[in-house]
């Protein structure tokens, strides 16, 4: 019964252990994530940031379609969605979501 159990405990920490890694030489992921910059090119606009409501605010002439907007995004993330460069309707509020 006993070289059961101590089998079963083996084969067990040979499932687990592969999972958890390296405990003393992983690094910590990072938590920087926020965006930067915020410009459209059509038309030549740079945004302002506000960081203590989390909006960023963008000013274009009069008369711009605002359907087919397509943004540059920098950011500190590993990524961000909607990816910067991609064509956004802006008629409504966009939210982009950076990832750490």
């Amino acid at each position: 019964m006993n070289k059961i159990i101590h089998g079963l405990i083996v084969v067990s920490l040979i499932l687990i252990l592969p999972g958890c890694g390296n405990l003393l030489t992983d690094s910590p992921k990072s938590s920087t994530k926020e965006i930067t910059s915020f410009s459209l090119s059509r038309p030549d606009t740079t945004a302002v940031i506000v960081d203590s409501t989390r909006t960023i605010i963008v000013n274009v002439p009069f008369g711009t379609a605002v359907t087919e907007l397509t943004p540059t995004i920098t950011h500190t993330g590993a990524g961000i969605d909607p990816l910067s460069g991609a064509a956004r309707n802006f008629s409504n509020p966009v939210t982009y979501t950076v990832t750490a």
